[in-house]
Order: structure tokens, then C-alpha cells, then sequence
């Protein structure tokens, strides 16, 4: 390989960027995991601020008939087997695609904080975590991009 094509061919994001995304991931998927289970279990998580149950049992925390938490789950998992599979594999292809699936997440999260606070006047503290949890995740995979 010449000079050139090294110039041309971007390098492998460094493993703390990735790391930190899949950290994140971890959270996410631990948070999600808990709330869909207390969902499924018809309870209420403890909370340490006044409104969970106001946002965890409102019209929004469902979306076909499926708890969001669940939803949240699935796209943590997927998010995570790719990152895992990138750190096997070094198949920078999976990158945008995580990109993208942490910029679509970022997203429900902005809408979902939106609700929280501007519709049902209420925060979960739950909620706050994910939102977190998706900011980290998207600020992490902010270099992925660009390697379509």
C-alpha cells in the first residue's frame, strides 16, 4: 500500500471512544432492562424525586402497546452487538450504523425529556439516566461517522 492511500484511508477510532461508547451502552442497557422488568411486574421503581410514577405510567411511556423501556433495550442491545462485533472484527462498516442508531436514540431522548418536562410536568429520575445515557453514547460516537 503507497503513501497515498494511507492519507486517504481514516484511522481506526481509538479504543477509549469506543469503550466509552459501549459503557454507555452497559448503563443504558442495565437502566432499560430495570424498567422494563418493573413494567412487566406492575411495579413503580423507588424513586428519589417526586414524578416517576407520573411519567412511568403516562400515555407516553408505552408506544404499541410495548413500554418504551423495552424499545430503549432493544436499541442498547443492538447497539452493544455492534460495538462488540466492531472490537472483533475491526469492521469499521458497523460504525455508521452505530453513529446512526446513537443519533436516532439521542433523539428520543429529546423528545421524551420534552414530554417530561413541557406535557406531563414531571421528571423520572430513570428518564434522566437514559437521556444521559444517549448524549454520552452520541458524543462517543460522534468520529464513527466517517467511515461510510
Amino acid at each position: 500500500m503507497n503513501s497515498s492511500n494511507n492519507l486517504l484511508t481514516p484511522r481506526l477510532p481509538s479504543k477509549w471512544v469506543v469503550f466509552t461508547a459501549l459503557a454507555a451502552v452497559l448503563v443504558g442497557f442495565a437502566d432499560s432492562l430495570y424498567l422494563t422488568v418493573s413494567h412487566y411486574q406492575q411495579v413503580i421503581p423507588p424513586c428519589t424525586i417526586a414524578g416517576c410514577e407520573t411519567v412511568l405510567t403516562s400515555r407516553f411511556s408505552t408506544m404499541y402497546g410495548l413500554p418504551i423501556s423495552l424499545i430503549g433495550l432493544v436499541g442498547y442491545a443492538v447497539i452493544g452487538f455492534l460495538l462488540l462485533w466492531y472490537l472483533d472484527k475491526k469492521d469499521v462498516r458497523v460504525l455508521p450504523w452505530i453513529a446512526g442508531l446513537a443519533a436516532l436514540s439521542l433523539a428520543v431522548s429529546v423528545v421524551l425529556v420534552y414530554l417530561q418536562l413541557f406535557v406531563l410536568n414531571a421528571v423520572c429520575i430513570y428518564c434522566v439516566v437514559s437521556a444521559a445515557t444517549a448524549t454520552v453514547l452520541f458524543a462517543a460516537a460522534i468520529p464513527f461517522w466517517k467511515y461510510k
